[in-house]
């Protein structure tokens, strides 16, 4: 960069860990960087814990915002930073002396690097994350004990950079529109870093800047790890059907779900793709009008992206899924019309599915059997205790309702949640 010492916003994502968060910072005291052009601001969706009041005392310039969700504080992080260059960084991390440096220099307007991402190494100093060429999001790697082709590449060109470990120029993400807030930050990273590259960006791995991992912590806002399994199984279908280009997306989505079928059935989660699914369907014309948006700004083919940054399903260009699914792929009707008839391709092949047939039938848009209603208000039900105002209320409510005459407050908030569920009061 031309300015030497840019203004940097350090963006540090707070788990409700109060021992890593310190030591998150304290490591930050020691950042090689003038202290002038430095601001550090901690990211939480969580209520303040015991811990924060300690961090003020030992961190005064630190900034603490706090929202409902992550990403709600993330955006109005973002839009409060001060910073030519946004850092992002996960509390459950420890960065080097020379971290940040070589980051910043590294970002390159002239030659289009606006991205960059640091090495990530596990608390016993092995390579965690070092960019993801052939598997962007992690399937093979956690389908399998040892996965047969490597998990990093030699190059220093990436897909996406980390978000536990990036930095990135203030303007071009709020170009970018940033980390896409309907991911809850579940590999938010992949999909933006897709974009940057089909806007004509790229994105470096900085292999000098190194940050350690304290321990594994994350917090998405989800309350069980099948939770998470759908939540990442969904999002990596949206990245899909948002970013890749109509050939590609016709032949790759039913390869992917083959293979997912395939490893969820031996692990007894089949569910978790019929969820994943269902929520893609439900979301599916909002999710075809985002797409139109992206690819109306595109200025590199996917071929020219993989080829710098990687094929992000490279493993499986090889496998049985895609040669199986290569034959029987999709081109009669509009982008929705094909999408839908690959989900409910995927759903029929499963014999294993419990309530196949409903789930099918809501993909196809007929009449819900009482069995898969009751599965879709199970699910609005989880989206609604995984908000700020049901937590709140939780947390307050029988506070507030032993203040007031036969449990007034109580009995109003549980007739709303009824009526928002369309449940029979």
């Amino acid at each position: 960069m031309h300015m030497r010492h840019p203004k940097v916003s350090i963006l540090v994502t707070d788990h409700g860990n109060p021992e890593h968060l310190a030591t998150c910072l304290d490591s930050l005291r020691s950042v090689d960087y003038p202290e002038k052009k430095l601001e550090t601001i901690i990211l939480s969706g969580r209520p303040s814990h015991h811990g924060m009041k300690s961090i003020n005392e030992r961190s005064p310039g630190v900034k603490v915002i706090r929202s409902g969700r992550l990403d709600s504080s993330i955006r109005l992080a973002v839009s409060l930073s001060k910073g030519d260059i946004l850092a992002f960084l996960n509390c459950n991390s420890r960065v080097d002396r020379d971290w940040l440096k070589p980051l910043v220099e590294s970002l390159s307007p002239e030659n289009q690097v606006v991205c960059v991402s640091s090495q990530i190494l596990t608390s016993s100093k092995n390579l965690e994350w070092s960019g993801r060429d052939i598997d962007a999001f992690g399937l093979e790697f956690h389908a399998a004990s040892v996965p047969s082709t490597p998990f990093g590449r030699n190059e220093n060109l990436v897909l996406f950079a980390s978000a536990n470990a990036m930095a990135i120029f203030r303007r071009t993400y709020l170009i970018a529109r940033g980390f896409d807030p309907e991911y809850l930050m579940c590999d938010a990273d992949v999909d933006l870093g897709w974009r940057l590259w089909m806007q004509g960006y790229q994105i470096r791995l900085v292999r000098e800047s190194i940050v350690s991992q304290i321990a594994n912590n994350t917090d998405l806002n989800v309350n069980s790890k099948g939770q998470l399994r759908v939540l990442k199984t969904r999002n990596m279908m949206y990245t899909m059907i948002k970013n890749l280009e109509d050939d590609n997306l016709m032949t790759l989505l039913p390869s992917v779900l083959a293979f997912l079928s395939h490893t969820l059935r031996d692990n007894g989660q089949l569910h978790t793709l019929s969820d994943a699914s269902l929520e893609v369907f439900e979301n599916l014309k909002h999710l075809v009008a985002r797409r139109e948006a992206i690819q109306g700004s595109r200025t590199r083919s996917d071929s020219e992206i993989f080829t710098k940054a990687g094929h992000p399903f490279q493993f499986l260009l090889s496998s049985e899924h895609m040669a199986r699914q290569q034959k029987t792929s999709l081109r009669a009707g509009n982008l929705a019309e094909r999408v839908k008839a690959i989900l409910i391709n995927s759903l029929s092949l499963n014999d294993e599915l419990t309530s196949k047939d409903d789930l099918i039938r809501q993909l196809r848009g007929e009449k819900l059997s009482l069995y898969s209603d009751r599965l879709r208000l199970q699910r609005q039900l989880r989206t609604l205790e995984a908000s700020l105002g049901y937590r709140l209320m939780k947390f307050y409510g029988p506070k507030i309702d032993a203040l007031l005459p036969n449990g007034t407050y109580r009995g109003k908030i549980k007739l709303s949640i009824k009526r928002r569920l369309r449940v029979p009061v």
